[in-house]
């Protein structure tokens, strides 16, 4: 755990006074999947401290995650096949789970590209990669204020080539064949759970299991029109409401009962995550476990959360984290809101207004 902001010993900034800048760096030409290793530089170009949050989803996280926009001049983008995380800025604030940047200093992170992006039907060419500039800083004056921070950033350019690559198997982070919905095991699987945890888990999953039929209900039964919809996926109009129905149709045709859970994940800033292709298996991290059972943020809405990243139940993305801000993308960007794990899970949640 890092030290607290009073141990800092510097001055730090608030979140209106934050200034980052990001840069990329790495090979002019990628002939392999070895040489699709780039660096993230994230300098401090403010005049105090900076605290950031080492979210999961951006520049500061070695993690598989969808941190990098990469298009081709010549060809179709190259195929997400990372992962996606439940991960919580204010949670991750309370537990200093924060990288502190001074002052014209940097940080520098290596990304193994091939993890994370298949570029098996990309083609030769140029590309163009940028990264995720948006950062959550911890405000100095108040360490249960966090705000997004955008760093001044620009793109990197490759020209790739990968020769036979293309003919390979796919990027080690996602190399098992995914299950469809009805080819389970007839049981649960634990892998590296405790008895204890196996216990939380099972409740977990029979919770999930009694949400998942309440939310499907619930949204069918809304015609998008009610309080409780219109709060989480926007303004009544029939695309968006037959695709929340039937995301929740799919995760309510799910069992629970048959997933498999990890139990190894040791990111103490996350609470879950997922390979969307590798259905129905489910990480569960250390903020998993000091969750509620039920209610906001609880164990059994994270599986929701979780089970709605899988693509056959839909494949939503982590456009934003957190009840605000999930409230605000409904207001602001309702076809977003749709597709983002947390509208679905605090839908189903249901916390009040």
């Amino acid at each position: 755990m890092l030290p607290a902001l009073a141990a800092i010993g510097v001055a730090s900034a608030t979140t209106t006074t934050a200034k980052l800048s990001l840069s990329l760096s790495g090979p002019t030409r990628a002939g392999s999947l070895e040489d699709l290793k780039i660096i993230s530089t994230l300098t401090n170009v403010g005049e105090h401290t900076v605290l950031v949050l080492n979210d999961p989803r951006g520049p500061l996280s070695k993690a598989a995650t969808n941190t990098f926009e990469i298009n081709s001049e010549t060809g179709p983008k190259p195929a997400f096949v990372g992962i996606r995380v439940k991960y919580s800025p204010n949670a991750a604030a309370a537990i200093h789970a924060y990288s502190i940047i001074k002052p014209g200093e940097s940080i520098n992170v290596e990304h193994d590209l091939s993890s994370a992006y298949n570029f098996a039907n990309s083609g030769e060419g140029k590309y163009s990669i940028q990264a995720q500039n948006m950062f959550f800083v911890v405000d100095s004056s108040d360490s249960n204020k966090v705000d997004a921070v955008y760093a001044t950033s620009s793109p990197l350019h490759i020209y790739i080539s990968l020769d036979n690559a293309y003919t390979a198997e796919l990027p080690r982070q996602n190399v098992t064949t995914s299950k469809e919905a009805g080819t389970l095991q007839p049981a649960a699987v634990f892998v590296g759970c405790t008895a204890v945890r196996r216990t939380a888990i099972e409740s977990a999953y029979m919770a999930a299991q009694a949400y998942a039929t309440g939310s499907y209900n619930a949204a069918r039964n809304s015609h998008g029109t009610t309080p409780r919809f219109i709060t989480w996926f926007g303004v009544f109009d029939t695309t968006r409401y037959n695709t929340v129905v039937r995301i929740f149709t799919a995760i309510n045709g799910n069992r629970f009962s048959m997933f498999t859970y990890d139990c190894t994940c040791t990111d103490a800033d996350t609470y879950a995550w997922v390979a969307p292709d590798k259905f129905g298996t489910i990480n569960l991290c250390p903020l998993f476990w000091s969750a509620p059972n039920i209610g906001v943020d609880s164990k059994a809405g994270t599986i929701i959360h979780e089970a709605s990243h899988f693509t056959a139940n839909g494949g939503t993305d982590d456009w934003v984290y957190g009840t605000a801000r999930s409230r605000e993308l409904a207001r602001t960007n309702p076809a977003r809101a749709i597709d983002n794990a947390d509208n679905y899970q605090y839908f189903t949640e249901n916390p009040p207004a």
